[in-house]
C-alpha cells in the first residue's frame, strides 16, 4: 500500500517521459504499421539512441537512467541484424573508436517462446530503460482476437515494467489495406484489449506521394494533450541504409488527423 499523502509528495509535476512527449518511462506502449514500412528500423534506431546515450531520437528528447536496452527480435536473425546495425551506425556518424564499448549496452534476444523468465532474470541483474519486443504476434501464441488472453498476456509484461521501472514497446501490425484508410487505433490487428492496455500507440505510415517520407501518427496517448494527439510527424527515410533521420521534417499533416 501507498497512501495519498505519499503520492502527493512525489517531486513531479507531470508524467516522467523516456521519449518526450511520446513515451512514458514506465509501462507498455506500441508502435504499429503495415509490412515493409520501417517499423523495426525505427525501433532499432531508438535502441541505439538509448545504448549510445544520445540526447534525442528523431528529434524527441530522451531522458535516460541506465542507458541500457533489450531488443527481442523474432523476425530477423543475428546476421541480418548485424548488417542493419552497421548501416544505421554509419548514418549516425558512429565514432567506432570512442563509442564501440557502448554497444554492450544493447542486448538482443532471438527467441519467442518462454520469453518472460529470461527477461526477468536479465533486467534484475542489469536494469534497463527500455525493452523492445519485435513483434507481438510472434511472442503471443494464443488467440489474437480473445480479449481475455491478450489482456492476461500483456498484464505479465506490464508487471515486469512496473517492477523494474522501465518501458516496454511492442511492435505490432495493422490490417491489410489500412494504409489507405484514416489513421486509427481500430486498424490494429486482433482484440481491442491490446490497444486498451497500451498507454500510447503510434502508427508508422508511408507518405502517399513521396515514398521517402514516413508519417508517425499518434493513435492513442493517455499522457498526451489533445493538441499533441492530433499531429502527424513527418520523417525522412533513407532506403539505401534503412535509416530514419533524426530531424523532424514537419509537424502536422491534416490528412492523418486521428479518428478518436
Amino acid at each position: 500500500f501507498i497512501n495519498g499523502l505519499e503520492l502527493y509528495d512525489f517531486d513531479i509535476q507531470e508524467i516522467p517521459k523516456l521519449v518526450s512527449p511520446l513515451f512514458q518511462k514506465i509501462g507498455v506502449v506500441s508502435l504499429a504499421g503495415t509490412s515493409d514500412v520501417g517499423k523495426s528500423t525505427i525501433l532499432r534506431q531508438l535502441a541505439l539512441s538509448v545504448a549510445l546515450d544520445r540526447p534525442d531520437w528523431l528529434g524527441f528528447p530522451l531522458d535516460l537512467k541506465h542507458k541500457r536496452v533489450i531488443y527481442v527480435s523474432t523476425e530477423d536473425d543475428k546476421y541480418s541484424v548485424s548488417i542493419a546495425l552497421k548501416k544505421q551506425l554509419k548514418e549516425l556518424a558512429f565514432d567506432e573508436a570512442q563509442e564501440k564499448e557502448l554497444l554492450n549496452n544493447i542486448s538482443f534476444i532471438f527467441q519467442q517462446e518462454k520469453l518472460l523468465d529470461p527477461l526477468k532474470k536479465q533486467v534484475k541483474t542489469n536494469p534497463v530503460d527500455l525493452i523492445i519486443i519485435d513483434a507481438f504476434t510472434d511472442v503471443f501464441t494464443k488467440e489474437i482476437n480473445s480479449s481475455t488472453e491478450v489482456r492476461k498476456f500483456l498484464s505479465q509484461y506490464h508487471k515486469l515494467a512496473l517492477a523494474n521501472e522501465c518501458l516496454i514497446i511492442f511492435l505490432h501490425h495493422t490490417g491489410k489495406r489500412t494504409q489507405n484508410q484514416k489513421a486509427s487505433k481500430d486498424n490494429l490487428l486482433g482484440s481491442q484489449a491490446f490497444e486498451a492496455k497500451m498507454r500510447c500507440v503510434l502508427e508508422l505510415r508511408v507518405d502517399k506521394t513521396d515514398k521517402e517520407l514516413r508519417h508517425l501518427c499518434i493513435l492513442k496517448g493517455n499522457y498526451l494533450s489533445y493538441k499533441e494527439k492530433s499531429k502527424s510527424y513527418v520523417l525522412q527515410f533513407n532506403e539505401d541504409s534503412l535509416f530514419l533521420y533524426f530531424f523532424l521534417v514537419a509537424s502536422t499533416l491534416p490528412i492523418f488527423i486521428l479518428n478518436n
